[in-house]
């Protein structure tokens, strides 16, 4: 799925999954966007580590803070519609 009309962009959460994704991107000369969605108050967050993924696979990079979400219940509906 990386034909698109629009740019494409990748969620990476320093996780095994998005992790993989960004390396096979990488292997294949793509290199999206990677945007992590953080949230200061989290002690144990993936934004470091998926920092340091993106350096490493030279990802253009974007850290997404969610405090500016008013009502974080819109979570599930919102991430039901990504495909």
């Amino acid at each position: 799925h990386l034909l698109s009309d629009v740019p494409v962009g990748l969620f990476l959460s320093g996780g095994l999954d998005s992790v993989s994704l960004a390396l096979a991107l990488h292997r294949i000369g793509v290199t999206p966007v990677a945007y992590t969605m953080c949230h200061s108050g989290m002690v144990d967050s993936d934004a470091d580590l998926a920092a340091r993924v993106a350096a490493a696979l030279r990802l253009p990079h974007r850290v997404e803070p969610m405090e500016g979400w008013p009502d974080l219940a819109c979570l599930p509906d919102l991430l039901g519609r990504f495909d």
